[in-house]
């Protein structure tokens, strides 16, 4: 028999839409967001594909269909099981490179052509699994809700830039505070991090979420102590170019004073979790503090130095970029702490 169109095929066809929306999201809420939406199209391609291939080659009667059905349907269940987790993974990525679960929900109900879209997405999700409609109806809204959740996805990371950027535009800054690091799971939790650590605990602190500011190259959170506007920021740039982040965040917040940036950023010279203030003075040998420099042009800002101790002999540059000893993590936690105080103060 010769080949024909059947419903399958489109909802197979929804993940050659899905995946490549889903990819296109990579330079936006970060990398780990952006994989695990990948990661979910490519999960659901994978089952329908087996789905389509086992009922196309075995309906049309075409060479293979004993193979296909042999191969692919002792894995359907464990590929289908594999899609929906991935969504879910998806999903949780999705709030999570949001700002949360509170911050997603306001941003939704402030676009409602995104929240249309969400709920479109919904509504063909409980359609296409609760409603009992097969054939090419349930293609055409499976399809439909498969589309939905990739773009809106999309949609939702990229307005929580743009809300960042209205905001950031509405009113100047009086105190930047930058705490540098690597963007990436590889870096968490590193000695070099640890001044990234400090702003997401000042965040919390304060009940704020640190957003997607893609213009200023950064994650920002804008925060009110009394009459004072603070941005905490980390730079979504690697350490040797957080000036880059740094002058851009002082543009979109007007601060034209080293003196209103505040620099917490690990210390070599000091033992770990010491922790000392300064105003000014040179760049230590520190990449991101030479970066921060040449692009301000004033070694006038304040630097919060966090002690992470000198390397052992041999180790080098790997000792910044590696995680404390079991025995020193709680120096570093209080470490973190006590810088977050200090900025406080």
């Amino acid at each position: 028999a010769a080949w024909s169109l059947t419903p399958n095929d489109l909802a197979a066809f929804s993940n050659l839409v899905a995946l490549p929306a889903a990819a296109s999201h990579l330079r936006f809420g970060g990398p780990l967001w952006a994989w695990c939406l990948v990661l979910a199209g490519a999960a659901s391609f994978a089952y329908h594909g087996a789905e389509t291939v086992r009922h196309d080659l075995g309906s049309h009667d075409m060479p293979g269909a004993q193979w296909a059905h042999a191969v692919l349907t002792p894995h359907e269940d464990l590929l289908l099981r594999v899609d929906r987790a991935c969504a879910v993974l998806a999903g949780a990525a999705t709030i999570a490179a949001s700002g949360g679960p509170r911050h997603l929900v306001s941003r939704l109900l402030r676009r409602r052509g995104v929240l249309s879209l969400v709920m479109v997405g919904l509504t063909a999700l409980l359609a296409s699994d609760f409603a009992g409609i097969t054939g090419w109806c349930y293609a055409v809204v499976h399809s439909a809700w498969h589309i939905a959740a990739f773009l809106s996805a999309g949609f939702i990371v990229q307005a929580d830039g743009d809300d960042y950027d209205e905001v950031s535009a509405a009113a100047p800054a009086d105190l930047l505070v930058v705490g540098l690091g690597n963007p990436g799971l590889q870096y968490v939790g590193t000695r070099h991090n640890i001044g990234a650590d400090v702003i997401e605990k000042l965040a919390h602190r304060a009940g704020a979420s640190l957003l997607p500011a893609p213009r200023e190259h950064a994650r920002a959170a804008r925060v009110q102590r009394g009459t004072l506007t603070i941005v905490f920021a980390k730079p979504d740039t690697y350490m040797n170019r957080s000036g880059k982040a740094v002058v851009a965040l002082c543009q979109a917040h007007s601060i034209n004073e080293g003196a209103r940036i505040v620099v917490v950023h690990d210390e070599l010279d000091l033992p770990p979790g010491r922790l000392k203030l300064k105003q000014g003075g040179g760049e230590a040998g520190h990449n991101g503090l030479r970066s921060i420099v040449q692009h301000v042009q004033s070694t006038d800002f304040v630097r919060v130095r966090i002690g992470v101790g000198k390397p052992p002999k041999g180790q080098g540059p790997d000792w910044v970029l590696s995680r404390p000893d079991p025995e020193q993590a709680k120096d570093f936690e209080d470490a973190v702490e006590l810088a977050a105080d200090a900025v406080e103060m």
